[in-house]
């Protein structure tokens, strides 16, 4: 482990979050209405999405290639979603979350339920 908060270093933090699992429904609902998403009216920011984990056919970058900066943005330095946004803010323990996603490598949908698989699965509520 590389010393995140409430998991010891060396020890057990549990199984390694996925994308289908664990971070698909908090960057859905911090991130995605109406900035990082198909609608960027909030940020204007259309570079990337984390409304899906992969690019879409030479599409623009998703969850998988953002995760460094997701990281830094949403663990690191806590500034998004921007404070005052009217967006929900992860928990202290969802930004732990990904934070751990992201470190180990940004897993997409071992051990996953729904969605069978299938990273993109359930983004707005439709596989």
């Amino acid at each position: 482990m590389l010393g995140l908060p409430g998991a010891p270093d060396g020890g057990d933090a549990g199984p390694t979050p996925t994308w289908c699992a664990d971070i698909q429904p908090i960057l859905a609902a911090s991130c995605v209405s109406s900035c990082h998403g198909a609608d960027t009216r909030g940020s204007g920011v259309a570079s990337f999405r984390l409304d899906s984990y992969a690019p879409e056919d030479g599409g623009v970058p998703g969850a998988k290639a953002m995760a460094a900066r997701i990281l830094a943005r949403a663990y690191v330095f806590q500034d998004m979603p921007p404070p005052g946004s009217g967006v929900p803010m992860p928990s202290a323990q969802e930004r732990a979350l990904i934070a751990r996603w992201a470190v180990e490598g940004a897993p997409s949908c071992e051990d996953a339920g729904p969605g069978g698989g299938n990273p993109d699965a359930g983004v707005d509520g439709r596989p």
